[in-house]
């Protein structure tokens, strides 16, 4: 079974509804009668999806040198 991405429109699919965006794992004979309504969802995506293998991208902060030197008694304009 190959697992899809439900495009456009709510598929009702053994009894089950999968509304659109939602995920469905389907047979080929079974993704061919739907094809204008699924979109396959690579195999490298599928195995990445799980939480273990996260990996999530952590913008960095931005630096407050600038200000950390004048809170730290650092010569401020005027000053010697």
């Amino acid at each position: 079974m190959a697992r899809y991405k439900v495009k456009h429109t709510s598929i009702l699919h053994n009894g089950k509804l999968y509304p659109e965006g939602k995920t469905i794992n389907l047979k080929e004979e079974d993704a061919i009668k739907l094809a204008e309504f699924i979109e396959l969802i690579p195999e490298a995506t599928q195995s990445n999806a799980s939480p273990n293998n996260s990996t999530k991208q952590v913008e960095p902060t931005k630096s407050n040198n600038a200000d950390t030197n004048n809170s730290k008694g650092g010569n401020r304009d005027g000053e010697q």
